[in-house]
């Protein structure tokens, strides 16, 4: 179970973390293991883009995280 106090550690450094590469990365490596075919989109200029889930049968989906 998350504490209340661990998600406040987790708030506190996502707003000192500078480096959206960083936390597209993070987000992609937290979410693997229940989407294998994830993989970051990293750089600016993507409309918030932060990832893109492949899927055989189907378009890629897109991960979008806004603050």
């Amino acid at each position: 179970k998350v504490t209340r106090d661990f998600r406040e550690e987790i708030k506190s450094e996502l707003i000192e973390l500078k480096d959206g590469d960083l936390f597209e990365e993070c987000a992609a490596d937290l979410l693997r293991d229940a989407h294998p075919s994830i993989s970051p989109r990293r750089g600016g200029g993507d409309s918030g883009i932060d990832g893109t889930i492949a899927s055989e049968n189907e378009p890629a989906s897109f991960l979008i995280a806004t603050t």
